[in-house]
């Protein structure tokens, strides 16, 4: 007989549970890293492993000695286009100890670009000149003296902000320019009237300083730090040129102007003028071209067909405004027309009214103010009531109201009896004059 058969199956050790889920943690953790490695650092070049990538992009690539040799390679190949130029007038280096220097960067071997700061402006020497001045971006084209023959900067072809990285800021002093690296975040594109086109908003904190030049550290020009609202941004080199080339065809040409005051409408002035954007009329000049065309609290919301939404709009239209008549659409009385005005050089008229006549010897009580008669003006208020109307809409003493309600020029007398017969809550518009500017407001009696 044959003894019993052992069926036993002999079973290999089974790897544990936990072991399994260490390494399947570990695969997911190098798949995410290598995953954000290229996220972040998208212009690291793979290689033929998977591992490598992974560690790559961590890897310092280059120390303190080829950063330098590359910045030094990038400030010979730039240097030909850049030029440093005093800042603050002598007046004020002699007064200070010492003088600013900010880089200007050549368009052509003879014209160059700055962009000084507004409280300094430029102390300019013989061998160089303002040619035009941009009134609404501060952006200055210059003569200077021919530069060595060598290549132009060239624009960044890129027109799409780029991802986290560090560019080239020039610096400036009476030795010369130089170039610092600089590290910028993630730029946000953003609409900029004054400058024609979109700016690019760093997302970050960083060293940028206004008015410098940003370069890539392969020498290519990447546009110019300018301030933008409360922070700074970078106005891109096709920007930066087309603006100049634009100033520069209309160099020699004198100022011109149309002989009006405006303001950005609020919502308060939607209310009353019915047109929620645009630019509201606050000052027509009475010898200026506008005279017979425009009046105070006309909405101006469209320029030669171009849509003026914003106050910034306007201000560009008119630091492009050249001799030929612009035109204007009107919002008024609830219809829109079109009217031209013909720009005149400046001067022609006074951008201010003459000076008040001395007060008369009474004053009547207006609404909450004093005011006093200016013959042909208006009503120049000489106390304002502490939590009066006048106060709540922001009149203060020394405005000169020269529009009240539907009434131009109007004396003491006329404004207080509109005040008095206007039904309650319903708002009436008034324009004053204040330190040489002209504003719209509305108060409700």
């Amino acid at each position: 007989m044959m003894g019993p058969v052992n069926t036993e199956v002999v079973r290999r050790p089974r790897v544990a549970r936990e072991t399994r889920l260490l390494f399947t943690v570990a695969l997911l953790a190098a798949v995410a890293l290598w995953a954000l490695a290229r996220l972040r650092f998208p212009d690291s070049v793979p290689v033929g492993q998977m591992v490598p990538p992974i560690l790559a992009p961590f890897v310092v690539r280059q120390g303190f000695s080829a950063l330098e040799s590359q910045l030094a390679e990038v400030s010979t190949r730039t240097a030909p286009s850049l030029e440093a130029v005093a800042t603050g007038g002598p007046d004020r280096a002699a007064a200070a100890g010492r003088t600013r220097h900010i880089a200007a960067l050549r368009l052509r071997d003879d014209v160059a670009v700055v962009l000084p700061d507004p409280a300094e402006g430029l102390a300019l020497d013989g061998a160089a000149a303002v040619i035009v001045h941009d009134a609404v971006t501060g952006l200055a084209v210059l003569r200077l003296t021919p530069g060595p023959a060598a290549p132009i900067a060239q624009a960044w072809p890129r027109r799409d902000p780029m991802l986290s990285r560090y560019v080239m800021q020039t610096m400036a002093s009476a030795a010369g320019t130089s170039l610092a690296p600089v590290v910028v975040g993630a730029l946000t594109p953003t609409e900029a009237p004054l400058w024609s086109g979109a700016l690019w908003v760093p997302n970050t904190d960083s060293q940028l300083a206004p008015g410098a030049f940003l370069f890539t550290p392969e020498g290519e020009w990447i546009g110019l730090v300018v301030r933008h609202h409360d922070g700074l941004a970078i106005a891109p080199a096709e920007l930066v040129s087309r603006l100049a080339e634009r100033r520069l065809s209309r160099a020699g040409q004198s100022a011109v102007s149309l002989g009006i005051e405006v303001q950005a409408v609020t919502p308060a002035l939607a209310d009353v003028l019915g047109h929620a954007t645009g630019v509201a009329v606050t000052w027509v000049a009475p010898d200026g071209p506008a005279r017979a065309t425009l009046r105070v609290a006309d909405v101006l919301h469209a320029a030669d067909g171009r849509p003026l939404p914003t106050i910034e709009h306007w201000h560009r239209h008119l630091a492009d405004l050249g001799t030929n008549p612009t035109v204007l659409t009107v919002w008024r009385g609830g219809q829109s027309t079109e009217v031209p005005v013909t720009p005149v050089a400046v001067p022609v008229f006074t951008a201010s009214p003459a000076s008040p006549p001395p007060a008369p010897p009474t004053a009547r009580r207006v609404f909450g103010v004093t005011a006093r008669r200016v013959v042909g003006v208006g009503a120049a208020i000489t106390t304002v009531q502490p939590r009066s109307v006048a106060e709540t809409a922001d009149l203060r003493v020394g405005d000169v109201i020269t529009h009240f309600g539907t009434i131009s020029a109007p004396t003491p007398a006329q404004v207080r009896m509109l005040a008095a017969a206007a039904p309650l809550g319903h708002s009436l518009l008034v324009a004053v004059t204040r330190d040489g500017a002209y504003h719209l407001t509305v108060i409700t009696p």
